[in-house]
């Protein structure tokens, strides 16, 4: 693979309702990424379901993003876009939004810009 995405898709439909991950859950995520860190892939940021209005915030959850720059990880940005129509639909305040978002979650060296 060239990219490792959708970390936490799982938990598309649960931020809205106030769910917490359980520490199973966490426990299992640490483990994936701890794994696929050594294949030196960028692990993706994903807004599409902000878009969709099913989260406020990009998956991965920003404590995922943490246990990622731990390990070394790097990231690519991805609005989850599969066709032309659907990148029309994605709103410039999501991209300024996310932006803000990604400042306060990763440095600056750890985004890995998509050609």
């Amino acid at each position: 693979a060239d990219i490792i995405g959708h970390m936490d898709v799982i938990l598309k439909y649960t931020e809205k309702l106030g769910y917490t991950p359980t520490k199973r859950f966490l426990t299992a995520a640490e483990k994936a990424v701890k794994k696929l860190a050594k294949y030196n892939r960028p692990f993706e940021i994903n807004t599409g379901a902000i878009s969709r209005g099913y989260r406020n915030n990009p998956y991965p959850a920003s404590n995922i993003i943490d246990k990622i720059r731990a390990k070394g990880g790097k990231f690519i940005l991805s609005s989850d876009a599969h066709t032309k129509e659907s990148r029309r639909q994605h709103p410039v305040s999501i991209g300024k939004q996310f932006q803000s978002k990604l400042r306060a979650q990763t440095n600056k060296n750890d985004v890995t810009k998509a050609e």
